[in-house]
């Protein structure tokens, strides 16, 4: 989808000097892909009232990041399959004031941001069935791409589809989904995470879950945490959870399986760690075979149980979005995020429901979330800049590692 914000710098500022920008705001899209539009919203930490910034095309995601300075960054994406997405980067702690607005030509259906050393990496997922998936380099100086880029090959047929990026230690980890057939029968390959220099030059990959869309960094740098869905999203799929040790020197296999052999059922998306090593994600099933809508869990897991611990389950969830999950941690308020289907829901760490945002009070079908200041967030953070996401993974790993006895895969 082309286009840019179709209002005013000075009507965007107006309406966050209103809303105050306070810490840890919801700032979010939502979705009418009948008519090809969208809002870009936000929800205040004090009033929990939305607010509309600007509209947007209907194909819209927001994403957070720290740049070279350890400032937090608020990207707006407005995808473009033809030439590139415009991405408009603002200021969440100087009212959103808007810093740069560019199109990025070639870098079409950016799914993830991520930031280290001066410079930004999205991920492109590009099309179904289709050539284009790679990570792009953007100089964080002007916003543009340096011309530096990575691309997965087509194997076998099975086209790749750039779901997530992380920086970390200097290096750069691209998720790559492989797919290939026709909807709704795709068939999955397992999806490759691809470990780059800075300068996006190849160094290595792991095989992971088939139809992966989501990883977190974990032990301090030297995992990664891969959630996947196992297939395509449909009735008896199932996915689950990868841990890939990413130091050199380890002995062994270098992936690990955290589900395998745990009756979980579920397809796997939407990761997020806390600071008191919880792992907060989403588990999706379909009820019946040709099913449109699908039962979607958020589920907290310490690692100290075979079974994670269900949150709240969301049953029959509009398609108009075509099914957005993500999970975020408000570290400024202790307080757990979840886009999911085509609403917002906001917990205590008690596990008790705080709020929950639907269709009406969100003024349409949200689509794609971020906070505008927050320790944590999902697949919208980047993890080297601060994002606290790692904080004491070391002693959630070692309790998970040590008691479950974590089954080797078989790749």
């Amino acid at each position: 989808m082309r286009g840019k914000f179709r209002v005013a710098a000075g009507v965007l500022l107006a309406v966050f000097l209103i809303c105050g920008a306070a810490a840890a705001d919801i700032v979010y899209t939502t979705a009418d892909f009948s008519t090809y539009t969208g809002e870009l919203r936000v929800i205040g930490n004090d009033s929990a009232v939305s607010q509309s910034i600007a509209s947007v095309t209907s194909d819209t995601a927001v994403f957070a990041f720290r740049d070279g300075a350890g400032k937090r960054r608020i990207a707006v994406v407005e995808r473009d399959y033809t030439v590139g997405d415009t991405v408009t980067v603002c200021d969440p702690a100087d009212e959103m004031t808007r810093l740069f607005q560019e199109k990025w030509t070639g870098a079409k259906n950016i799914y993830s941001i991520a930031a280290s050393g001066g410079m930004l990496y999205a991920a492109c997922y590009a099309g179904m069935g289709a050539e284009g998936a790679k990570v792009v380099q953007v100089s964080l100086s002007d916003c543009k791409p340096t011309g530096k880029e990575y691309a997965y090959p087509v194997v076998d047929g099975y086209y790749p589809h750039a779901t997530k990026v992380l920086t970390i230690g200097g290096s750069v980890y691209v998720l790559f989904n492989r797919e290939k057939g026709n909807y709704p029968n795709y068939e999955y390959a397992e999806s490759k995470l691809v470990k780059l220099t800075a300068d996006l030059e190849y160094v290595e990959a792991y095989d992971v879950g088939k139809n992966a869309e989501d990883m977190v960094s974990a032990n301090d740098g030297n995992g990664i945490v891969v959630a996947y869905m196992g297939g395509p999203q449909a009735a008896g799929t199932v996915g689950g959870l990868d841990l890939v040790h990413t130091k050199e020197d380890i002995a062994g296999d270098r992936v690990e399986s955290l589900s395998e052999g745990r009756d979980w059922a579920q397809m796997i998306k939407g990761l997020c760690y806390v600071n008191t090593q919880c792992l907060y994600f989403i588990g999706q099933r379909y009820e019946t075979a040709g099913s449109l809508a699908p039962v979607s869990t958020l589920y907290r897991w310490t690692g100290t149980t075979d079974a994670p611990n269900p949150i709240k389950e969301v049953s029959d969830i509009s398609s108009s979005t075509g099914y957005s999950y993500q999970v975020a941690f408000d570290a400024k308020n202790d307080k757990i995020v979840t886009l999911a289907g085509d609403r917002i829901l906001v917990f205590n760490r008690d596990d008790t429901l705080k709020e929950e945002f639907t269709g009406v009070e969100l003024n349409g079908a949200a689509y794609s979330l971020t906070l505008t200041d927050s320790a944590s967030g999902g697949r919208e953070d980047s993890d080297d800049g601060g994002s606290g996401c790692n904080a004491g993974l070391t002693a959630f790993l070692a309790v998970l590692v040590l008691p479950l006895a974590l089954r080797r895969k078989s790749r």
